[in-house]
């Protein structure tokens, strides 16, 4: 440091030789000097530069300059583009403009037109009806006929009037039509004249794309050579500086290096004493640190010792650790080919998957075009039905007038004839009675509709005298009916702040009937806006779409909801209340609103339904014909239905009240006869009770005769009471105890009840493929599953034998493959059991694990080996349970048909069987385990124990006893019933559970950082893995069903040893028995076989 500060300061000397000068202001002067050059060089330099960026700033801004009118010129030219291809549309929309507000006038134009006519022909209407009461003043049959004819051409020019205007609006609507190919044909021209712009749009802005390209490159060019040259003067400027700089650093070097010459002598000679004095403190340092050496190297050899120990131990570490790493990397090697096989299988159901999705897009396809074929043919069929309500009204209607005129004639005999009182009939025609209720029910109602009023008192008196007169009054009706509906009151409109207050009141309280996604787009709305969306998507959730509705719906709430109120001053948001003003009216609260929709609603589709009654009572009123029913206008108001209901209530009331209340007078006379009639329902009462004992008899009776059957002796009876009653059925009088053993009988019944069971599930299982989900609840199964099934067990017992001759063939075939699924299902069932023991022993050891990393020393592990142990021994018990069953029944087995030597080859092949299962079992390339293998082996013996216990040959025979065969044949029965309950059993659960994972634990467990227990987990998780993607697959429901009727026809042949129809047992069917118990016994052994084998032989599939 010393030696760099005295080179500084000589080289600042030689640099600036004036500030050594004696004299004070001279250095100063030199310094100002000095530092007026300095500043002076710097503003140079910052001049240079500020121009350098300026003329670089005015090159930059060239290009963008360029781009920037670039960018205006297409945005006026895309500007203009859009304007005149815009302008088509805006053409068009003014053109529409112009025709609606056209069409709206023609229109206002034929209402006006429809109304005079309307008034014309009521007129001319009611001057025939009044003309038809002067006609009974002629007596005359010429004068009569000349008024006749007169009233013809009167309703001839009424009719002539309505064909005109009928004629005047077809020609419209040809002129619609005309007009409608006119206007389609003009849109054609307007979307080619649209395109065509917007063609000549494209190519004008691509060429004008491609020259203020043009433009812009050149204008870049131009800035690119500009500053090109511009950095080549700046480089060769400060290649000039450079050199000058070299210069002066050259010289000032020379300085330098004799001062430091100078330096280096002056620092010999101090350097050289300084070494003196440093040898001498060094010697006294080396004879100090030789007496510490000493004292280090004792402490060296005891460190030494202490390393030799401490190495010693880590070598065994290191020993233990690479072994450590060589089962990690075989456990490695493992995961890796685990992961390799679901790669695999992942590939395999994603393309399964994909076809599926495919097949799947394709039946939505159909269904989607099915379902609207039958939408249409909905329409057509709901037309039609509406066609044929109206014949069979009007029939019934003809058919009911009828009844009442024939009662009527009853009644005038018994007062004439009987009774010899003078008949008065209660109306003068039934027929005109009828027409005019109606015709004076509906006039009723559309005057009612037309006033505003439903409740108006002299519409009810006026009804009331019509009821009263009987039907004396039709043409007045009549009139009355052609002047309401010539006569239009002024309707007045609805309160508008009524209307805003409701819909408030709706938004408030029935939130709930917008949609979610539109709710959150209200969100974003202004408040005002979000009111009006909100409250038009309530009203249309509330079906109401036009102004009856809603002024019906503002029905609801006040008390008139066209009357106006008075909202004064700027506080309306005040006053706009109905807290605030007493004439509103408000009838509910908010805590009512929800009920009053609900009441809205069913009043409307109350009114929905009666829509076609209204129109036929429109009908039936108006008196047209057939044709004119069709072409007449129908009205569409929704209390006009309503009305139209009541009335044609009404209208069948009164029909059947025929008789008024004086004639209930003349029935007083009856009581006397009534008197007699209630003496013999007494006697009838007292019969009744008598033929009620005697059916309480006859159910006692029924009991102790069902005790007489179901009681034990009836077993030791040759011809027991109940085969007597099976004989009275008529289908099993063929099975004679002289031609046919004692169980044909039972077998016939046997296999009409597999019959029946198995068109129950065949059923059921088309109904399980033809919906998602089948019916699984119990009403489901008291109300349709159980009557249907003992529907067909009934009638089952009335088909012909004939019709079962081939049953019992088909049933064996369908046994087979039942048989064969059963199998399947067992070997499926021990290996989720061996699965099951395995995963609750690697939980215990996973527990243990987490335990002891969390309590350390601390932790007890006796108490996770006590888990682990129980689930051990269980696993070792049942394997011990099966070998021993096993092993006990093959001695016993080879003890009892040693002399038969069929039996005795069965015995071999299976003791065969079972002792390769089982050594393969354990080898080392398969490794299953013992469970799988000895419980498959006890089925295996159990196969052979019925084999050769179904040995007809004559040499086996003969070690059977009679009862022994006997109770060997029941025993058999009950072991092949609890298998096969078993199979059904284990179906149906993994069909019920097929979103879980058979016996899986409750609750996950993490992986550990710690490598050990990273790698036992990993196994675990693997098969768990593995196991949960077998399972999580959904079983359908069908193959329930289907597995249901193959175990009914199974436990056909089960029941009956593989008879035949008749009951009779040959030695055929015996065989037959036989060799099918062995085949399934050998299926059964290649089955496991091939589930031992296969993933060693195909180790890249997934077997699990």
């Amino acid at each position: 440091m010393a030696m760099e500060s005295t080179s500084a300061s000589s080289s600042k000397a030689h640099a600036d030789p004036s500030t050594e000068a004696s004299d004070r202001e001279a250095r100063v002067n030199v310094r100002r000097q000095r530092i007026e050059a300095r500043n002076a060089s710097k503003d140079d330099a910052s001049r240079k530069k500020q121009l350098q960026v300026g003329e670089s700033q005015r090159m930059r801004s060239r290009g963008r300059q360029q781009v920037a009118d670039s960018l205006n010129q297409l945005d006026r030219r895309k500007l203009a583009g859009i304007r005149h291809v815009t302008s088509v549309r805006v053409e068009a929309d003014d053109a529409e403009n112009r025709r609606r507000v056209e069409e709206e006038e023609r229109r206002h134009k034929r209402v006006e037109k429809l109304q005079q006519e309307a008034i014309d022909s009521g007129a001319k209407n009611a001057a025939v009806e009044m003309r038809w009461a002067d006609l009974f003043e002629f007596s005359m049959p010429q004068e009569l006929h000349n008024e006749l004819e007169l009233q013809n051409r009167a309703c001839a020019e009424i009719l002539a009037s309505k064909d005109a205007v009928i004629r005047e609006f077809q020609n419209q609507l040809k002129a619609k039509d005309e007009e409608y190919v006119t206007a389609l044909k003009f849109q054609a021209e307007e979307v080619e004249k649209l395109v065509d712009r917007m063609s000549q749009q494209y190519r004008e802005m691509q060429d004008e794309y491609e020259l203020e390209l043009e433009q812009m490159e050149d204008a870049f060019m131009k800035e690119r050579d500009e500053l090109i040259a511009n950095n080549k003067l700046e480089i060769d400027s400060l290649f000039e500086r450079r050199r000058e700089m070299e210069m002066v650093y050259m010289e000032a070097k020379q300085t330098r290096d004799e001062q430091y010459l100078q330096e280096i002598e002056s620092l010999r000679v101090r350097d050289a004493e300084d070494y003196n004095e440093l040898k001498i403190k060094l010697e006294t340092n080396i004879q100090t640190l030789e007496q510490q050496l000493e004292e280090m190297r004792a402490t060296y050899q005891l460190n030494t010792e202490k390393l030799e120990y401490n190495y010693r131990v880590l070598t065994e570490r290191d020993m233990e650790n690479s072994a450590t790493l060589s089962q990690q990397k075989r456990k490695l090697a493992r995961l890796k080919d685990a992961l390799a096989t679901l790669i695999a299988k992942y590939n395999q159901t994603d393309a399964r998957d994909r076809h599926q999705n495919e097949e799947l897009t394709e039946e939505y396809r159909r269904l989607t075009k099915q379902y609207r074929d039958l939408q249409r043919k909905y329409a057509h069929f709901e037309a039609s039905d509406s066609s044929k309500f109206d014949e069979i009204w009007l029939m019934h209607e003809e058919e009911a007038i009828r009844k009442i005129e024939k009662l009527l004639d009853a009644d005038r005999i018994i007062h004439e004839q009987q009774l010899g009182l003078t008949w008065r009939p209660p109306v003068q025609s039934i027929r005109n009675w009828s027409h005019s209720s109606k015709a004076g029910d509906v006039a009723a109602l559309q005057k009612l509709l037309e006033n505003g009023d439903e409740s108006s008192p002299d519409a009810t008196e006026s009804g009331n005298k019509r009821d009263e007169n009987g039907g004396g009054n039709a043409e007045q009706d009549d009139y009355d009916d052609e002047s309401v509906e010539a006569y239009t009151p002024p309707v007045k409109k609805i309160s508008g702040a009524k209307l805003k207050y409701m819909l408030k009141m709706l938004a408030s309280e029935a939130g709930f009937l917008v949609n979610g996604s539109v709710q959150q787009a209200l969100d974003n709305l202004p408040d005002d806006e979000a009111e009006l969306v909100k409250a038009d998507m309530i009203m249309r959730a509330l079906g109401v779409d036009n102004e009856e509705d809603m002024e019906k719906l503002m029905g609801y709430f006040f008390e008139d909801p066209r009357q106006e109120v008075s909202v004064g001053g700027d506080n309306s948001k005040d006053n706009n209340s109905p807290s605030k003003d007493a004439s509103w009216g408000l009838v509910v609260g908010p805590e009512d609103v929800i009920r009053v929709i609900k009441r809205f609603v069913e009043e409307m589709n109350e009114q929905k339904r009666a829509a076609p009654v209204a129109r036929i009572l429109h009908r039936s009123a108006t008196g047209e014909s057939e044709t004119g029913k069709k072409n007449s206008k129908r009205t569409s108001s929704t209390s006009l239905k309503a009305k139209a209901r009541k009335a044609e209530k009404e209208y069948w009331q009164n029909i059947v009240k025929v008789f008024p209340a004086q004639k209930i007078r003349t029935m007083a006379t009856l009581e006397m006869g009534l008197t007699h009639y209630n003496t013999a329902l007494l006697r009838r009462k007292e019969l009744i009770d008598d033929v009620t004992a005697m059916k309480t008899q006859n159910a006692e009776l029924k009991n102790l005769l069902k005790q007489y059957l179901a009681a034990p002796i009836n077993e030791d009876l040759i011809v027991p009471p109940t085969q007597m009653q099976l004989y009275q059925l008529g289908v099993f009088d063929e099975c004679d105890d002289s031609l046919y053993p004692s169980n044909c009988v039972g077998n016939q019944l046997v296999y009409r009840i597999s019959f029946s069971l198995g068109c129950f599930f065949s059923l059921t299982a088309l109904l399980s493929c033809a919906v998602a989900k089948g019916c699984e609840n119990v009403c489901c199964i008291l109300l349709f599953q159980l009557p249907f099934y003992l529907g067909i067990l009934l009638a089952s017992l009335f088909i012909p034998n004939d019709f079962f001759d081939g049953y019992v063939d088909i049933a064996r075939v369908s046994s087979a493959l039942f048989i064969i699924l059963q199998i399947i299902i067992i070997l499926d069932s021990t290996y989720s059991l061996r699965d099951y023991i395995l995963d609750k022993m690697d939980e215990a050891d996973r527990d243990d694990d987490a335990r002891h990393a969390l309590l350390g020393s601390s932790f007890d592990s006796t108490q996770g080996d006590g888990r682990k142990t129980m689930w051990e021994g269980a696993y070792l018990a049942l394997v011990f349970i099966c070998m021993a069953l096993s092993i006990v029944v093959l001695a016993l087995m080879y003890m009892r048909y040693a002399e038969c030597e069929l039996n005795v080859i069965f015995i071999s092949i299976t003791l065969l069987s079972v002792v390769i299962l089982t050594a393969l079992s354990v080898v080392a390339w398969v490794n299953v385990g013992l469970l799988p293998s000895t419980a498959v082996s006890l089925y295996l013996v159990f196969l052979c124990y019925q084999t050769v216990r179904a040995n007809p040959s004559a040499s086996c025979a003969s070690l059977h006893v009679s009862t022994e065969k006997k109770m060997q044949e029941q025993s058999g029965v009950i072991m092949n019933s609890f298998v096969a309950a078993f199979t059904v059993t284990w179906t149906s659960w993994r069909t019920s559970a097929t979103s879980t994972v058979f016996f899986s634990s409750s609750s996950t467990k993490k992986q550990s950082e710690d490598d050990e227990e990273l790698a036992s987990i990993g196994l675990t998780s693997a098969r768990l893995d593995k196991e949960g993607q077998r399972e999580v697959e959904v079983v359908p429901e069908y193959q329930f069903h289907v597995l249901m009727v193959l175990a009914s026809l199974y436990m056909a042949m089960v029941l009956t040893n593989w008879g035949s129809f008749d009951g009779s047992s040959s030695n055929d069917d015996e065989i037959v028995t036989m060799w099918v118990k062995a085949i399934s016994q050998w299926v059964a052994s290649g089955l496991f076989l091939w589930t031992l084998v296969a993933p060693a032989v195909f180790p890249n599939r997934d077997f699990l």
